[in-house]
């Protein structure tokens, strides 16, 4: 593809499923989403292939060059970046960015060990129809490992801040993501990763959603005003406690999720439930000492073996 000028569209230019394209003096101006890159549904069969594609800097979204970096390493992505694509790589840094209406704020694809700080993702996901606000993400890590995701602003997006292609020991910290259309969080087919202290506030579908991932810890985030405040599905033995669910239309949902635990040890406790009904005039492992301890003295019950005993 070379020297088109797209604009006025829905969607710009999307790559998906396909490898080995190549890009050249493409301008891409004010289209809801104008550039993207993706291997979708992101599976965990998805294969790095996918993202490889020959993409230089001569491409530009609203002015701005298209960042694609593949196999790079020790780098920072430049101030003035359009898009953000990180194939294959290894302690990139991306920081301090303003990414807007790209079907992708920041793509991290089979990289590890990269750190993306206070970046702002801005997008008009609500000027899309329901299927295609599927396809906007805010940041997306496929296949990475190691990586730090801390202090981003995430905003009116299809998906917030999505994990996947076996995406492990990523760390999601004090990222602030508001009015996305679908799920807030998505970690999808990822294990041992943990989310800290995000701030969640009207997710049209999820929260968080964890699906066909393990041993995640969840933990100290806020999920507010959003349909379902967490759903778990097809998932176990992940950890969360110190979440603070208010005014969720569902609080948590499950779907064939065992073996997960809701709270911490006593007396650090569990999660505040905004609905929780239960009174605290006891303490105690089992809540049957006199004198309160800021724990509910009943338990919050989710579903079947999904309780939260010290709420």
């Amino acid at each position: 593809m070379i020297k088109n000028y797209v604009s006025n569209n829905e969607f710009g230019i999307y790559i998906e499923e396909s490898s080995g394209n190549i890009l050249r003096n493409n301008t891409i101006n004010d289209n809801t989403c104008n550039f993207g890159v993706n291997s979708w549904p992101p599976s965990w069969r998805s294969p790095l292939s996918e993202f490889i594609h020959d993409i230089d800097n001569s491409n530009t979204v609203n002015g701005k060059p298209i960042i694609y970096w593949i196999n790079h390493q020790n780098e920072e992505i430049p101030a003035d970046a359009g898009f953000v694509g990180i194939v294959n790589s290894t302690n990139i840094t991306v920081q301090n960015l303003c990414m807007k209406n790209n079907s992708q704020g920041i793509l991290l694809a089979y990289s590890n060990n990269c750190l993306l700080e206070n970046n702002t993702i801005l997008n008009k996901c609500w000027e899309l129809k329901d299927i295609q606000r599927d396809y906007v993400i805010g940041i997306q890590i496929s296949g990475g490992s190691g990586n730090i995701v801390i202090r981003n602003n995430v905003t009116n997006s299809g998906h917030g801040i999505v994990t996947s292609h076996l995406s492990v020991n990523n760390t999601l910290d004090d990222n602030n993501i508001i009015s996305s259309r679908f799920n807030s969080i998505n970690i999808f087919y990822s294990d041992n990763n943990t989310l800290t202290c995000n701030k969640i506030i009207n997710s049209g579908d999820c929260g968080i959603k964890i699906s066909g991932s393990d041993y995640n810890v969840i933990s100290g985030n806020s999920i507010i005003d959003s349909n379902n405040g967490v759903m778990l599905r097809y998932s176990s033995k992940n950890t969360l406690y110190h979440n603070n669910f208010i005014n969720n239309t569902k609080q948590a949902v499950l779907e064939e999720a065992y073996n997960n635990t809701w709270q911490n040890d006593y007396p650090s406790g569990g999660n505040y439930w905004s609905d929780y009904t239960g009174v605290d005039k006891f303490s105690g492992p089992y809540q049957n000492k006199t004198k309160s301890d800021g724990i509910g003295d009943a338990s919050y019950i989710i579903g079947v073996n999904n309780t939260d005993r010290y709420p």
